[in-house]
């Protein structure tokens, strides 16, 4: 994998039909991944982002002649609200899955990984560490020093 990797989290404000997040990958391999946590309602805008953005995006011409692909694999929420931690569990994976494959030299894609390591209890592990983070700041900023646990 180059460095030219990019990462980019496609949100409600984007495009009107927009209605939650999903998460859009572009890597020095030429493809343009769409992971969708919600049955791909966001397929359709998102390929028409990738169409908006391809010629814009990297510096090599690999880039330039990336494919879409929409990740029919990706892990799917339980429910309607857990979009935004499925997006934030998944570029979390596949920036640690980067990290790793260049320091094994592993080719492999991301996506086995994602699939691996993303599942509700994993998202429900990183929702309470986020609120315990988020509450320990604003005890912090109030000045009090408790340590909260969720």
């Amino acid at each position: 994998m180059g460095r030219d990797m990019k990462l980019r989290l496609i949100g409600p404000k984007l495009t009107k039909s927009l209605k939650y997040w999903s998460c859009e990958f572009l890597g020095s391999l030429p493809i343009f991944v769409h992971h969708d946590s919600c049955r791909s309602l966001n397929s359709e805008p998102s390929k028409k982002l990738y169409k908006a953005v391809v010629g814009y995006v990297g510096l090599s011409e690999s880039v330039l002649k990336a494919r879409f692909l929409e990740c029919a694999d990706s892990p799917k929420q339980v429910n309607g609200y857990d979009c935004g931690y499925y997006v934030m569990a998944i570029a979390r994976v596949i920036c640690d899955w980067r990290v790793n494959s260049e320091k094994t030299g592993a080719n492999n894609s991301w996506f086995s990984v994602v699939k691996e390591r993303v599942t509700s209890s994993s998202v429900d592990c990183m929702r309470t560490k986020i609120l315990v983070f988020i509450r320990d700041l604003m005890a912090k900023r109030s000045g009090q020093q408790t340590n909260f646990s969720a």
